[in-house]
């Protein structure tokens, strides 16, 4: 019931199911004081138990409180309003996972064009957004570097690129979607039980040939110039050579061209021994093996265009795997990318090979790009 009570010369309403009264003694509870025997009534002040009080019923379990400045009503907080309470809004800077939508974007080292660009992002490159940086800039992160873009050119699924407001609710929700083990938020529709015949399909397309360019380092053994077929350069091919049981009269000709005799004997049997010494001395050795897709076809990827030793760089770079097998691929061939241009500067012995690097770079994007 409601009823009507004073005290201390206040006249309100209260809830009386939470209100002891006597005659001699205030009642004990801190309660709010409102307009009106509801807790619709508008609050007008809060009390403490101390002091006496009077009133009388109401109905409803309030009680009207008079004082001799205002009326006013008020409602026990011993018990939780009928009206709930909204959470207080706190600004977040949590991170973020982004995708880059321009075919290439200027990561800058400060939030202005005016800033030097410390790399590109190419379209579908996946970002971690750090927080707002003022005038349409977001910083993120990217391939372990940290960088500043232009917010247009992200779309974090509807959101925005910059630290929001959000409920205490919402700030949960967002903790418990990672697990403390680092566990992927990111939806993968990679197939994982056909990786490594996934990623030598790939690698073919990209090695299935052979050639014998002067300036590829690979291509040389004994100082004699040899080919590269399938992408087993002529060292590895010749120690390798018992998987090439088919080919077994090439061991009879010069070593640096018993890849191309193996190569012209036969293309299929060729590539079925190449795939057993891939998997050995590029993925195994590369330290991709562990790694689910599309990580591990990145990671095998670079091991056989660049040797086992990089891509184990790569890794340690970037630091072991925590859950996100998409977003490690990104920085795995962000990583290549960079590599790529270093090495292939205007003017230098390998600025030729650049076009077709950064194709096999794109190719491997689109590839993470199919597995979100």
């Amino acid at each position: 019931s409601w009823k009507k009570i004073s005290g201390n010369g206040i006249t309100g309403w209260a809830y009386g199911s939470y209100v002891s009264c006597s005659t001699s003694s205030s009642p004990s509870y801190s309660s709010n004081r409102r307009s009106s025997g509801s807790s619709w009534g508008s609050r007008r002040r809060s009390r403490s138990s101390s002091g006496s009080s009077s009133g009388s019923s109401s109905g409803s379990s309030w009680f009207r409180r008079r004082s001799s400045s205002s009326a006013s009503r008020r409602r026990s907080s011993s018990t939780p309003s009928t009206t709930p309470r909204r959470r207080s809004s706190s600004s977040s800077s949590s991170s973020k996972k982004c995708v880059v939508t321009a075919s290439s974007l200027n990561c800058r080292s400060g939030p202005s064009t005016s800033n030097n660009r410390v790399r590109s992002l190419w379209k579908g490159t996946a970002v971690t957004v750090l927080g707002n940086a003022g005038s349409g800039w977001s910083k993120v992160s990217s391939g372990g570097v940290t960088c500043y873009v232009s917010s247009t050119y992200l779309n974090c699924n509807g959101g925005s690129s910059s630290g929001s407001s959000s409920s205490g609710s919402s700030s949960r929700r967002r903790r418990s979607s990672s697990s403390s083990s680092g566990s992927s938020s990111t939806k993968n529709r990679c197939n994982q039980s056909s990786k490594l015949k996934d990623s030598l399909r790939m690698i073919f397309k990209s090695e299935g040939r052979c050639q014998n360019w002067k300036n590829d380092s690979g291509n040389w053994m004994n100082g004699k110039l040899g080919y590269t077929c399938a992408g087993i350069i002529p060292s590895v091919g010749y120690k390798n050579r018992n998987y090439f049981s088919y080919a077994s009269s090439c061991t009879n000709g010069p070593s640096h061209l018993f890849v191309k005799c193996a190569w012209d004997k036969s293309n299929s049997k060729f590539n079925d021994a190449a795939a057993k010494i891939y998997e050995k001395q590029y993925a195994i050795a590369g330290g991709c093996s562990s790694l689910p897709q599309p990580a591990y076809y990145v990671c095998f990827d670079i091991a056989v265009n660049s040797g086992p030793g990089r891509s184990k760089k790569f890794i340690s770079q970037i630091g072991p795997y925590r859950g996100d097998a998409i977003d490690y691929a990104n920085k795995l061939n962000e990583k290549h990318r960079a590599f790529y241009i270093s090495i292939s500067q205007p003017g230098s012995k390998n600025a030729k090979f650049r076009s077709g690097w950064l194709s096999r770079a794109n190719h491997r994007r689109s590839y993470i790009n199919s597995c979100r």
